[in-house]
């Protein structure tokens, strides 16, 4: 990219691949698995998958479902008694991921450079991207008891004590 930046490096990779999908995988993420083609090239003739993100204890990833969707707090009087699954609010990712190829090409085109890109594949502050996403699901690969991926950032950045901020749809790390 001209300008360096997470979004712009994510959206020249993702246009780079000539493979029916891509692993995404950055620099603090371990797998703790191996994974073979059979474990996942299967998971894309489900109707609408384009990603197959690997569960992570980490991210607090939901079990109810075999995709990636938004959730919801149900209250009574302003307590949260329950969670509701919204299921035509996937959940797209930067996290440890296969990628159907012209699916994260066509992301990447959607991105804006000045958002960070896993945030403006999840919420509205790019309306397009998010009408494109829309349309599609994110497969969860692992389950309560097995986690193929581990995010070493987070320790890292708590040791070392860096925090990260998103302010209107921007990353930012700062030292405590």
């Amino acid at each position: 990219p001209q300008t360096p930046s997470f979004t712009a490096a994510v959206k020249w990779l993702w246009q780079q691949p000539t493979s029916e999908a891509f692993l995404h995988l950055e620099d603090d993420w371990v797998l703790q698995r191996d994974v073979i083609p059979t474990d996942i090239i299967p998971l894309f003739d489900i109707p609408r998958v384009r990603q197959v993100s690997f569960m992570a204890h980490e991210k607090h990833w939901g079990f109810r479902s075999k995709y990636h969707s938004k959730w919801t707090h149900r209250r009574l009087l302003g307590v949260k008694l329950y969670r509701r699954l919204i299921e035509n609010e996937p959940i797209f990712t930067t996290s440890p991921s296969f990628v159907e190829r012209d699916f994260g090409a066509h992301c990447a085109r959607l991105m804006d450079d000045a958002l960070d890109p896993e945030k403006q594949l999840l919420d509205a502050r790019n309306p397009e991207l998010r009408a494109y996403v829309k349309g599609f699901r994110n497969y969860l690969f692992g389950s309560k008891r097995e986690f193929p991926v581990r995010d070493i950032g987070r320790n890292y950045r708590q040791a070392q004590g860096i925090e990260k901020e998103v302010v209107e749809g921007v990353s930012h790390w700062r030292f405590k």
